[in-house]
Order: C-alpha cells, then sequence, then structure tokens
C-alpha cells in the first residue's frame, strides 16, 4: 500500500475521532427538508454540546428548531431551506436559543452530503458562536452614534495635524461642514487671538504626550468668533502619536456670563460707573506708572445738599438726579481719566495728570454742575477735595482728599479745596 493510500485509509478509520475534536460545534442532520420533523438531528460534537447547552442524548433526533426563537432571523431560515432545497451550500448568521434560554450569535456554514447519484443524504454544519463578536461590534456601534450625537464637540486629528473625524456637534459650531474639515489642518478655525507663545507650549506639551485643556477663541466660517474649553490628548500606540482626540465645549455663553458678572461686580447698578471695588483694581493697575513717576491726580466730588433734595423731592428723583451727575463726570474728563461712584452722593475722579491741571479740569467740572438744571425743576452745586497722589498708600490719599472735601463743605460749598 502506498503512502496515498495509507493516508486515504487513516483518514477514514480517524475522521470520526477529528470531527469530535474539531474546535467548531459541528451538528449533523438527515437529507429531508419536509415534513415537522425533518430535518432530523443525527450528530453533534462536543463544542456544539457546549455552545448550545444541550447533551447529545437531549438533542439527537430533535430538529434544529429546537435552538429558535424570538429574536432568530426568519429570512436567513428561508433562505438556508431554498438553497439547502436545492442542495446549494448555505452560509448566515441569525441568533439561537441554548437550552437556559440564552440567546447566542451563530454563524453556519451548511454544506449538503451527496452521493454519487447526487442526491442529499445529509447536511452538515459547521457553526461558530460569534455572541462576542457581535456584542463587540453592537458597543462600537453604540459608541460612534454615542460620539456622532454627542452635544460636545469630538474631532480626532491626525499625527500629521489634519482631520481625520468630526462629529455632527464639532462641524455645526464651526459652521463648516464634515467635508469641509476632512483632510483639513484645524488653522481653518485661527482667530488671530492666541500669540505664537500659547500654540507652542500646547505643541510642545503634546509632543511630550501630555494631556492638555485650553480655551480656544475660534473663528466661525461666518467669521464670528465663539469660545471652545478643549482637552487634547494624544492617541499613543508602541510609544508614538498616532492622532489625537479633541473633546470640546462651547463655552460662550458661560463666558459672556461671567463676563457680565464681573461687569456687574465692578460697575455701579444705578450710574453705570465703575464702583469702589474697581477703583481699588485701578488703583494696583497704576501703582508701578506711580513708582516709576507718572503725575496721577485725585479728586472727590460731593452734591451739596443731597440729603435734603432726597428728604423734599423722594428717591426716585434722587436716583435721577446721581445718573445726571454721573454722566455730566463723565463727559467732562479726559480719555485718560476715570470716574468712579465712591459711595451715596460721592464720587472720584482719577486724573492723569499734575495737581495744577486737575485743578483746572475741577474748576470746568464745577461750573458745568452749577449750570445744569437737573430733572427740569433743580438746580445744583457740588463740593470737591483735589490732591496730588504721590505715594502708593492709596488709603492715605483717600483719606486726605476726603478731608480737603470737608474743608469745602466747611467754607460754604460749591469751592475747590486742596489737600495740606
Amino acid at each position: 500500500m502506498d503512502t496515498v493510500e495509507l493516508s486515504d485509509t487513516l483518514l477514514q478509520e480517524h475522521l470520526s475521532l477529528i470531527i469530535e475534536s474539531s474546535y467548531n460545534p459541528i451538528l449533523i442532520t438527515n437529507g429531508e427538508l419536509e415534513g415537522p420533523d425533518n430535518p432530523k438531528i443525527l450528530y453533534v460534537n462536543p463544542a456544539f454540546e457546549e455552545m448550545a447547552g444541550y447533551t447529545k442524548e437531549e438533542i439527537i433526533g430533535q430538529t434544529p428548531r429546537i435552538l429558535q426563537g424570538e429574536k432568530t432571523n426568519s429570512s436567513a431560515l428561508e433562505e438556508l431551506k431554498a438553497k439547502l432545497s436545492r442542495g446549494e451550500f448555505f452560509e448566515g448568521r441569525t441568533v439561537n436559543y441554548k437550552k437556559d434560554g440564552t440567546e447566542y450569535y451563530v454563524e453556519w456554514n451548511i454544506s449538503p452530503v451527496k452521493n454519487k447519484k447526487g442526491e442529499v443524504l445529509y447536511f452538515i454544519s459547521i457553526q461558530k458562536d460569534i455572541t462576542e463578536r457581535i456584542d463587540l461590534q453592537e458597543q462600537e456601534e453604540i459608541f460612534k452614534l454615542s460620539i456622532e450625537q454627542s452635544a460636545d464637540h469630538v474631532a480626532i486629528i491626525s499625527n500629521k495635524g489634519f482631520y481625520r473625524y468630526v462629529n455632527t456637534s464639532y462641524a455645526k459650531r464651526t459652521g463648516y461642514s464634515k467635508k469641509e474639515l476632512l483632510g483639513k489642518n484645524p488653522k481653518i478655525l485661527k482667530s488671530g487671538k492666541h500669540d505664537k507663545e500659547f500654540y507652542q507650549k500646547l505643541w510642545a506639551d503634546l509632543l511630550n504626550h501630555k494631556v492638555v485643556d485650553a480655551t480656544f477663541i475660534n473663528k466661525k466660517k461666518n467669521g464670528n468668533l465663539y469660545f471652545d474649553d478643549q482637552t487634547i490628548t494624544p492617541i499613543i500606540t508602541d510609544g508614538k502619536i498616532v492622532s489625537y482626540l479633541v473633546i470640546g465645549k462651547d463655552v460662550s455663553d458661560y463666558l459672556e456670563r461671567e463676563d457680565t458678572l464681573k461687569a456687574l461686580a465692578f460697575k455701579d447698578e444705578l450710574t453705570g460707573l465703575a464702583n469702589r471695588h474697581s477703583l481699588s483694581n485701578y488703583f494696583d493697575n497704576i501703582r508701578d506708572a506711580i513708582a516709576d513717576g507718572e503725575e496721577y491726580s485725585i479728586i472727590i466730588a460731593d452734591i451739596d445738599h443731597f440729603k435734603q433734595i432726597n428728604d423734599e423731592h423722594g428717591h426716585l428723583l434722587g436716583d435721577k438726579i446721581l445718573k445726571t451727575f454721573a454722566k455730566i463726570l463723565k463727559a467732562n474728563i479726559r480719555e485718560s481719566d476715570k470716574v468712579f461712584r465712591w459711595g451715596g452722593e460721592e464720587f472720584i475722579i482719577i486724573a492723569k495728570t499734575k495737581l495744577k491741571n486737575a485743578l483746572t479740569l475741577t474748576n470746568n467740572i464745577k461750573d458745568k454742575i452749577a449750570t445744569n438744571l437737573y430733572c427740569e425743576q433743580i438746580q445744583l452745586t457740588s463740593s470737591f477735595g483735589v490732591c496730588p497722589i504721590d505715594s502708593q498708600d492709596f488709603d492715605a490719599i483717600i483719606n486726605k482728599a476726603d478731608k480737603a472735601l470737608y474743608q469745602s463743605k466747611k467754607n460754604g460749598r460749591n469751592r475747590i479745596s486742596v489737600c495740606e
């Protein structure tokens, strides 16, 4: 007996052992398809028993329909029957059910086994449990849908710096379509509001595999600017950056609200002037300039007899007078000067000039106040205290100016006094 004949003989002798030992579940039925009891299961291997949860004794003699249930793909079954009826090979997938009712996804390869006359004797089904793969695919699909439908702006940028993916929110926020963004560099959104150092630090951190959190001022397709809080994460494989994941959130409304709150914190609600909190910040801002010898002066203005006006005419009219008074002050200072509402009927002007010029400015304001008619029935005057800002002890400077103001009041009001 030659080698080929020996191999064929051995193959035939060990065929049963090969099938029994197969890693893939195998099921063999008779070749009949018609009738409630057909096709009838004639054989299952141990791998099939493990997959389906049935023993050979429990499943042999049953039809494969014992494995079917609510989610079994009926169209796949119809195609299966049609192909097997024609003696053709079938390949497909569906949901089957284990003995305990657990669903599992199965992939079939069913082949007809024919005799020499071409008659179908058996069907052999080689199966594979693909539940884990399907679950993974479903998870990936859910993940993709979640990213695509996320309200956050999501983009993937290649390690060369070009868009590989943008979700709907990202595209919508920029005003560009996905097609317009893909393959482009994020520079398409550059607003010019960030300096070179901003981008240098960003890229230095990213290239060192650091996650970057930054607020970008970006420019939409129509030219409008928007604020985007972004977290940029380098995606690393084998120690190398392959792409960057960008997750952004539009914070324009938040920053606008924050700016509004800040403005309210430093602005007098009634007059719209900067308030005493703002004055403290302003002093801090000019501290170095004063130390370097730049000349500033302080002017405190107080409306004469304002309490009497409030008592006689009421607070509503008093508020109107304060608004008009503030407008006169603001209209008669220079662009380099700043006016603040100190409290009540007192106002402070910081004039960026020496004392002599500040006195000229104060005289002009005093005359404008005295010649204005308030609320079409009231005429006012104001008293002033003026001091040079010659030190960085601003509390002491304000105290000196306030004493000069008191002197003006004491001397008959509608006057200007210079601090001693």
